[in-house]
């Protein structure tokens, strides 16, 4: 683990970076760690960027030993600035979106290496997420579905798509290409997927990969309604 910021190059011995936003990640952040250490394939890489001081999330990423873990920290620039520079930091073809209060199951990482090999060409890969409380599924995530060609034409359409944000595995040139995340409140990451989907194929995997937290200080808890409306 390193501080600070670095050139972006790609890393060509792993084809996934882990990225996770984090700002006032604990207690969440333990669970969200661990269940990378869990993982059935470990060829990844973990990259946290800490959106300004979190003294308490630094000191418990310092004990952790049994990761190619990543750490930056930078002033508090928000979400969005955050996940840009994910992607701009990320040395690996892929970045795989995980939030500082979520879960990965434990063959996540395995499961897209899988979906990758089975579809070379996708731009993007997304699975099936939970929402996750206390170590028990509560419900799924309500999430688009289908065929590359059926979600192209459903923005074709004007319509948004709808995955849970740390179910999504991105190509980092393609989301480079189409422009990252931009600022749109609430709908950021919609936003994106929009337009990943005209410049590339979306692959869903049908399994469940994600557990999703809604805590109380979470975004999708403290504006849900708004998310409703964005969406």
């Amino acid at each position: 683990m390193q501080p600070g910021s670095s050139t972006h190059a790609i890393d060509h011995g792993a084809a996934f970076t882990v990225g996770i936003p984090v700002r006032s990640g604990m207690p969440w952040l333990r669970a969200s760690i661990e269940s990378l250490l869990a993982q059935t394939c470990s060829d990844f890489e973990v990259l946290i960027i800490l959106d300004g001081p979190d003294p308490e999330s630094l000191a418990y990423l310092r004990t952790i030993r049994r990761l190619r873990l990543r750490v930056i920290e930078r002033p508090a620039q928000g979400l969005v600035a955050t996940l840009n520079n994910l992607l701009s930091e990320c040395r690996t073809p892929w970045l795989v979106r995980q939030d500082a209060d979520d879960i990965a199951y434990p063959q996540r990482i395995q499961k897209l290496h899988e979906a990758l090999r089975a579809n070379p060409s996708a731009g993007m890969l997304c699975s099936r997420a939970r929402y996750y409380s206390d170590g028990r599924s509560i419900g799924c995530f309500r999430s688009s579905h289908g065929s590359a060609a059926a979600l192209r034409r459903t923005v074709q359409g004007g319509r948004l798509l709808s995955f849970c944000h740390s179910s999504v595995a991105l190509r980092v040139e393609t989301a480079l290409m189409a422009g990252g995340y931009r600022a749109i409140p609430l709908a950021e990451d919609a936003d994106l997927w929009w337009r990943m989907a005209l410049l590339s194929d979306i692959h869903c995997i049908s399994d469940v990969l994600t557990g999703f937290r809604q805590n109380q200080f979470s975004v999708s808890t403290l504006h849900h309604d708004q998310q409703q409306i964005a969406g």
